[in-house]
């Protein structure tokens, strides 16, 4: 048994209906006051550090955003008592604010990280480091972006 042919209009409205949820993507954009709100969420009333304990390595500009080099180092003694327990990368124009979060342990011996990133448009991209004793550091790096990599 084969089944019914397929009309044109309804050939039409399917091929129309799936760009849609493409389209809704490229235009949800997270925003610098998301990016604060989940940076104070991720504070939660702990201590604030200076932000010159993290050193932020990004390129000034990024002529494609879909892989961006990016570098953190922080300073942190590494020991059971004293460390870095996570690193969250945050955007503020991405379509989620919240790009990634890294946890570490002691045995990194050295708090530093390599990556690379997506970014939809230039942008100042803010790291917070979450230190043991309810510790925290915040920094930013502004990237220019001439080519979007997250569909903007």
């Amino acid at each position: 048994m084969t089944p019914p042919p397929v009309s044109r209009r309804t050939l039409l409205a399917a091929a129309l209906a799936c760009p849609l949820p493409l389209l809704w993507s490229r235009l949800a954009r997270a925003t610098p006051s998301q990016a604060q709100a989940l940076i104070a969420g991720l504070r939660q009333g702990a201590t604030l550090l200076s932000s010159s304990l993290i050193l932020l390595e990004a390129p000034e500009l990024a002529e494609n955003g879909n892989t961006v080099p990016f570098g953190i180092t922080v300073d942190s003694p590494m020991t059971a008592d004293d460390h870095l327990q996570r690193l969250h990368i945050v955007s503020e124009v991405n379509p989620l604010p919240e790009i990634a979060t890294i946890h570490v342990t002691p045995a990194l011996g050295v708090a530093q990280v390599r990556t690379r990133i997506r970014l939809a448009a230039t942008q100042t991209v803010l790291v917070v480091a979450v230190f043991s004793g309810q510790r925290v550091a915040v920094a930013g790096r502004e990237v220019k972006v001439t080519i979007g990599g997250c569909g903007g």
